[in-house]
């Protein structure tokens, strides 16, 4: 890769690091003055400000020297945009779900699968326990925070700023590496392939809609469906057919070129750019 490439990154690592000591000085008095359930939300609060979204931030201003809105591709996208990426999320359903119980079923190399099976289990207690809320405040406070909040800081830091590291490569490429490395975060070796594929997607949806905003409610869509199945709400798709899966795979590709369409022709620049090209252009200039 680039030095260019390697500086960028550098650099954002450097304010995605003073994020995380920031939130583990401030764990000392949380630790000492919290436990449970808040505890958790107000350690989840913090790193997803102070890891994610604002060292994004800071790096485009103080780094990059560049606006936020054009580093993190902050421009409104249209309502049919935002209707086709719900549906989008709706559909896909059955097919991720499908994808994600085939890769629970993989058997794993040792020492890899007993790392993966006693991470699981610890992930799944420190979701437990997030999850012990109650009333309509206790809900809403745990929307924002697992949905809206984690989806904003998230793809801030991904399909914004780290994206932009990625400027003057093949936006494939980018695309890839991104989803990667944002699967790779996660540390979680059960949902690594279906979660690189959505981060890959997410930036595919900046490419072609010149907006990050899709992208934040697609994943916030996708993290309300994993709220709901973790509080085991009734689950409408506990049972596929592949007949499911294939339709469901099928209304994703159609609903994915008609946002690419959708998107080359509504963000048509003056002198003919698409918004496909004008977004990797940014990246190049």
């Amino acid at each position: 890769m680039k030095r260019k490439f390697w500086i960028d990154f550098f650099w954002l690592l450097v304010f995605a690091f003073a994020g995380a000591i920031l939130v583990v000085l401030a764990m000392i008095p949380i630790t000492a003055l919290t436990h449970g359930t808040l505890m958790l939300h107000i350690v989840q609060w913090g790193q997803t400000l102070l890891m994610m979204l604002l060292p994004a931030i800071l790096w485009a201003i103080l780094y990059k020297k560049e606006r936020v809105s054009e580093v993190m591709h902050t421009q409104l996208t249209t309502w049919k945009v935002v209707s086709l990426v719900v549906l989008l999320m709706i559909v896909s359903l059955p097919a991720l779900d499908a994808l994600a119980k085939t890769c629970e079923s993989l058997p794993l190399p040792e020492p890899l699968g007993s790392w993966a099976k006693n991470n699981a289990d610890a992930q799944q207690l420190t979701i437990d326990t997030m999850l012990d809320v109650s009333g309509l405040g206790g809900w809403f406070e745990l929307i924002m925070l697992m949905c809206i909040g984690t989806a904003i800081g998230e793809e801030w830091m991904f399909r914004g700023a780290l994206l932009r590291c990625f400027k003057g490569y093949n936006k494939h490429w980018a695309a890839v590496f991104v989803g990667l490395l944002f699967s790779v975060i996660h540390l979680e070796a059960y949902g690594f392939i279906p979660r690189w594929l959505l981060g890959t997607c997410f930036v595919y949806l900046v490419y072609w809609t010149g907006s990050i905003w899709p992208g934040v409610i697609a994943h916030a869509i996708n993290n309300l469906w994993a709220l709901i199945e973790m509080k085991e709400a009734p689950k409408m798709l506990e049972h596929f057919g592949a007949v499911t899966v294939f339709i469901s795979i099928v209304l994703m590709v159609l609903i994915l070129w008609y946002i690419y369409r959708e998107g080359q022709q509504r963000a048509m620049l003056p002198e003919g750019i698409s918004a496909d090209d004008r977004v990797d252009s940014d990246r190049e200039s």
